[in-house]
């Protein structure tokens, strides 16, 4: 199945267990990875998970996911995607 590359923020695991049993490879990296360390991994898609606290403070992460937007998203058709934290940070980005 497609390989989801999956950026923990405070992520709660049973999100994991629903992409795996939807027939993902699921990577956890830790919410600060660099970009190019989420490109190694050859993503289908890149989840960016829910977590505790504001995304304003996130700024390192924000310009991260303006990276793979370009350099991803734009690019190679990755799917980007997020809940909660996630999905804020897609907006700030």
């Amino acid at each position: 199945g497609p390989h989801v590359v999956a950026l923990d923020f405070g992520m709660k695991w049973n999100i994991t267990r629903y992409l795996v049993e939807s027939g993902c490879r699921v990577t956890v990296l830790p919410g600060s990875a660099p970009k190019e360390e989420i490109l190694e991994r050859r993503p289908d898609g890149i989840f960016l998970s829910n977590g505790p606290g504001d995304p304003r403070p996130l700024e390192a992460a924000t310009a991260t996911l303006r990276g793979l937007f370009r350099d991803a998203a734009e690019s190679r058709g990755v799917p980007i995607f997020g809940i909660c934290l996630g999905h804020q940070l897609l907006g700030q980005a």
